[in-house]
């Protein structure tokens, strides 16, 4: 099997990518602790019952902005989410075309939050724009179709 992005981070030498903060990276890789374990599973709730609303075909209101969250949090957020995808997927706890397709629509929020470079990966050219068109067909016809989209 081979190793997970995130765990090559945390090998000295094992990746030419820069390295984010170690602070960012344990946080990243390590469950909660005290409060902020209690505001993660109370959070964890309220995504299980806006799973439980979609998936009855209704979706809850949006409510005033909080104020909370910047556009960096939502980044970092979106960073930890693809450690724990990587994990997840090279580790085997999920299969892989599950962990493709969560990262792919991973990739969705992050380029509306902050739109990916024209050519993220070496060589490549932007395939980013058909990808994220080709990806998000299907969702758009599901949410659509179950009355899901706002």
């Amino acid at each position: 099997m081979k190793p997970s992005i995130t765990s090559a981070l945390a090998v000295p030498g094992s990746v030419s990518a820069p390295r984010p903060a170690p602070g960012i990276l344990t946080l990243m890789t390590q469950p909660a602790a005290g409060d902020r374990a209690a505001a993660a599973r109370r959070l964890y709730r309220v995504m299980e019952n806006l799973i439980i609303q979609a998936g009855g075909g209704s979706i809850l209101d949006s409510g005033p902005p909080r104020g909370v969250v910047t556009a960096g949090d939502a980044l970092d957020a979106v960073l930890q989410l693809a450690c724990i995808i990587d994990w997840a997927t090279t580790e085997g706890h999920i299969p892989r075309g599950a962990g493709e397709q969560a990262a792919a629509m991973l990739m969705a929020v992050r380029d509306y939050v902050k739109p990916l470079p024209p050519s993220p990966l070496p060589g490549q050219g932007d395939s980013v724009s058909a990808d994220l068109a080709e990806v998000l067909r299907d969702l758009r016809d599901a949410g659509g179709a179950a009355g899901v989209q706002a």
